[in-house]
């Protein structure tokens, strides 16, 4: 691409955090001086909850949704609680040779049911040569909802196809790839191969995306507040780096210790063997996915130290380990032991925990792998410990201490439960094949009282799409306009796993009988109220086969958001394995009154009370 600088000129923020509109110019831009020989220098200062971190972060999103990666789904909680929608406008100056482009890119998120998405997206352009200076028009814009075009305007997706017709399936493609990654259309993957592609008439702004997508790669260091609290630490010094090496490169973080060096100590040919053989097939197969990331595992473990996989429900290997290190620190002795994560991504992740005897800390570091499947370490972190607990259900319970009010104006979650003594494995059958699916939020299948003999207070238009995953191995999806489910289809569903009959539903469930429809609508902030319990996972401990045929099911809610609590409740689930193998529920009891301890269920359609 020759040499291109790229240059930020300014940031405009809408309800992002509690910014509802706000704007950070540069200084050049403010002066207007379109020039690149001299760095700039800009101070932003303000009292408390005026949008300083706002900034920061909004810059953290944007450089991962420029690269092309899927959307961090944390930005939910970036979003002002008040609105549907956040918009970030980036503009920046591209200088290239003897040629200067105005750019500004703008992009809105919106909310939905199970998260955010890119809603829209565009990029403007002017370009300044030989002393003329053409016309800021968009040249991409890429709306959601305009299923009826790739992108617009019109004139630049016949400039992109030509007479190569192909090319117009392939931008078709790309986005629809997009849109199920949720990622960028303009700067994803597919769309990137489309657009660098050698075209005339689209040159210059191929030279635009390329540009933008080369500096957040490459050039944009996010400098976050996780950094500032390991200077603070007195322990490490966070370095922000770049290698480049003839055509390659990589960026990222890593840590100066200032004590110690700090070594991955695992078997790094073995573990790069196994992503090779894996790397892109398990990004489209979660199954794929966990089987790499279970031989990973157990490459691991021939270390000795324990390891664990990020699924729900994941078997600690060498778990002794951890846990006498647990056992010794609650009697003061001091001890370090460490722990690794493997992901289903290829990713693997170091803890190191400390107890001096007086307190507990922990140092993480993660490794990805690069496009030469080289290891990149991408943080590392070092965290005292304010509580912790090893429980007396195998269950290592910690908050870690975390910037507080009036150092942050948001509250941050230090929580943290990783079970250390595995389940047996008939349990986690069971928690994985019987319970995982309902969770408690969305349904109130785990979180109510009720039996075969009293099944009216169950939310059988919220149990509709956990009922449909079950029985089809699929997550129920439905386009927007769609407010209900045909009446015999409903039936079916419901009826192969709960002992009712048609005139209940119709009779207890929320039913239109002039349509004969079941009315459905999607869990969103407009039917549900997020609370901590409604993250829990229910694990079950213990499963009881009585002789008339009904199997118990003893659950433990887990929860390790904010209250960092490994029993939450405990309830009894009863069901019954039908001839042909499938499963019906048959009841549901909270014991020791904890029903008294969990939020008042919402009813997914707000017309029931429990």
């Amino acid at each position: 691409m020759g040499n291109i600088v790229v240059r930020l000129s300014s940031l405009t923020l809408k309800n992002i955090k509690n910014v509802k509109n706000g704007i950070i110019i540069m200084p050049l831009a403010n002066e207007r001086k379109f020039e690149c020989s001299r760095a700039e220098i800009l101070g932003i200062y303000g009292q408390n909850g005026s949008g300083k971190t706002a900034i920061v972060d909004a810059l953290y999103f944007l450089q991962g949704i420029i690269t092309g990666e899927e959307l961090d789904q944390r930005i939910i909680d970036y979003i002002d609680t008040d609105s549907a929608n956040a918009e970030i406008n980036a503009e920046f100056k591209i200088f290239g040779d003897n040629v200067l482009y105005e750019v500004g890119y703008h992009i809105i998120f919106s909310k939905i049911d199970d998260g955010v998405i890119i809603e829209r997206e565009y990029l403007n352009c002017a370009i300044n040569k030989d002393g003329n200076r053409t016309n800021k028009n968009v040249f991409m814009d890429y709306q959601r909802t305009q299923t009826d075009v790739v992108f617009k305007p019109l004139k630049r997706v016949e400039e992109l196809v030509g007479k190569d017709k192909n090319v117009k399936m392939d931008l078709i493609v790309a986005r629809k790839i997009a849109e199920k990654s949720n990622c960028s259309y303009i700067f994803g993957k597919d769309s990137r191969e489309i657009f660098f592609k050698k075209n005339s008439e689209f040159k210059n702004y191929s030279i635009v995306i390329h540009a933008l997508f080369d500096f957040a790669l490459k050039d944009l260091f996010v400098i976050r507040s996780s950094h500032s609290g390991l200077i603070s630490a007195n322990f490490l010094l966070p370095m922000a780096f770049r290698i480049e090496k003839e055509k390659t490169g990589m960026k990222g973080d890593f840590a100066v210790p200032l004590m110690e060096p700090v070594i991955l100590d695992i078997k790094k040919k073995d573990i790069r063997d196994i992503y090779s053989e894996y790397n892109g097939i398990q990004e489209a197969d979660q199954n794929t996915a966990e089987q790499m990331m279970n031989r990973m595992k157990e490459i691991i473990k021939q270390n000795g130290n324990p390891v664990i996989g990020s699924d729900h429900y994941s078997v600690m290997d060498n778990y002794q380990k951890m846990e006498q290190f647990l056992k010794s620190a609650e009697q003061e002795e001091k001890g370090s032991v460490i722990l690794y994560e493997a992901d289903t991504d290829g990713g693997i992740t170091r803890k190191e925990y400390s107890y001096d005897g007086k307190e507990m800390s922990v140092m993480s570091a993660k490794m990805i792998w690069s496009e030469d499947t080289e290891p990149v370490l991408t943080y590392i972190s070092l965290s005292k410990i304010k509580e912790w607990a090893y429980t007396e259900n195998g269950n290592f319970c910690y908050e870690l201490c975390v910037p507080e009010p009036p150092e942050v104006t948001e509250i941050v979650d230090g929580s943290c439960i990783i079970r250390v003594k595995p389940l047996s494995e008939e349990c986690r059958e069971y928690s994985k094949k019987y319970v995982s699916t309902f969770g408690y939020q969305g349904n109130n299948l785990l979180c109510s009282n009720w039996n075969a003999e009293d099944m009216q207070g169950l939310d059988y238009n919220g149990l509709y799409e956990y009922f449909y995953q079950m029985k089809y191995g699929e997550k129920f999806t439905a386009e927007k306009e769609v407010v209900g489910i045909p009446a015999e289809e409903f039936e079916n569903v419901i009826m192969t796993y709960l002992p009712v009959t048609k005139e209940e539903l119709k009779e207890w469930a929320v039913y239109d009988e002039q349509s004969n429809m079941f009315i459905w609508e999607r869990l969103g902030c407009g039917n549900y109220s997020p609370t901590h319990f409604g993250l829990s996972l229910p694990e079950v401990t213990e499963v009881r086969h009585n002789e008339d045929g009904t199997i118990v099911l003893t659950i433990h809610a887990v929860c390790d958001s904010v209250v960092c609590n490994d029993v939450v409740i405990t309830h009894e689930l009863t069901m019954k394995i039908q001839d042909d193998g499938t499963i019906q529920y048959v009841g549901n009891r909270i014991l020791d009154n904890g029903i008294d301890n969990i939020p008042r269920y919402q009813y997914r359609l707000g017309n029931l009370q429990n």
